[in-house]
């Protein structure tokens, strides 16, 4: 944003110069939602809203088993050991640890649906 501008349209809006003048009529009310008015315009000029959307993921690691986050974990450092060495026996045991690490990611899914759909006890709502 640049400062000086909102400075000089600030000076040159009607409230400002209206209260520089002493022989002014308006009533306090009136004069502080005239100056709100023109502070908002101003600052959408000077530095108008800008949104943004944050993008949140699904969390995998919520409902998986203990065992599955520790063969998560033991994957991510054997992929982390490979990119580092590149040899050979490192991206055997990598892909072992990515074999074990889908396998319980999957079992501790399946799990949580079972458990899911035994809680819900027929009932469709709660699942």
């Amino acid at each position: 944003m640049d400062l000086d501008d909102f400075r000089r349209r600030i000076r040159e809006s009607i409230a400002y110069v209206t209260a520089s003048n002493n022989n002014s009529q308006w009533q306090v009310d009136d004069y502080t939602d005239r100056f709100e008015l023109n502070v908002t315009q101003i600052l959408n000029i000077c530095a108008p809203l800008r949104s943004t959307t944050k993008r949140v993921g699904i969390h995998t690691s919520r409902f998986l088993s203990e065992e599955a986050r520790s063969a998560k974990q033991a994957c991510r450092r054997a992929k982390r050991r490979f990119r580092r060495t590149g040899f050979i026996s490192d991206k055997a045991n990598y892909k072992k640890a990515r074999k074990t690490e889908r396998l319980l990611i999957d079992e501790s899914r399946v799990s949580q649906i079972r458990k899911n759909i035994a809680e819900a006890d027929g009932d469709p709502k709660r699942l």
